[in-house]
């Protein structure tokens, strides 16, 4: 749905765990998992991922991007992801 894998989403999603957890403090409720409904209509950038064994040890990763206006998101999502791939 959006950058949920950068540095700034991460301090973003704390925030609003901090926010929550305050609200809640007094009520003795427990902060629950978030479940969100996955629309595709309102998602900000879409892809398509082929992964291709080229050889005994080595894999082609391909990223298409199918969905979305912003360039930099993107970079960032193939950037991220090549970085989990290439460190395993």
């Amino acid at each position: 749905m959006e950058n949920v894998w950068s540095r700034q989403a991460r301090r973003k999603r704390h925030q609003q765990f901090l926010t929550v957890q305050a609200k809640n403090e007094g009520d003795g409720d427990e902060v629950g998992g978030s479940h969100e409904v996955f629309d595709e209509e309102e998602a900000m950038l879409g892809f398509k991922v082929l992964v291709k064994q080229t050889g005994a040890q080595n894999v082609e990763v391909r990223i298409r991007w199918t969905k979305g206006n912003d360039a930099v998101l993107f970079e960032s999502f193939c950037g991220m992801l090549k970085r989990k791939v290439g460190g395993r």
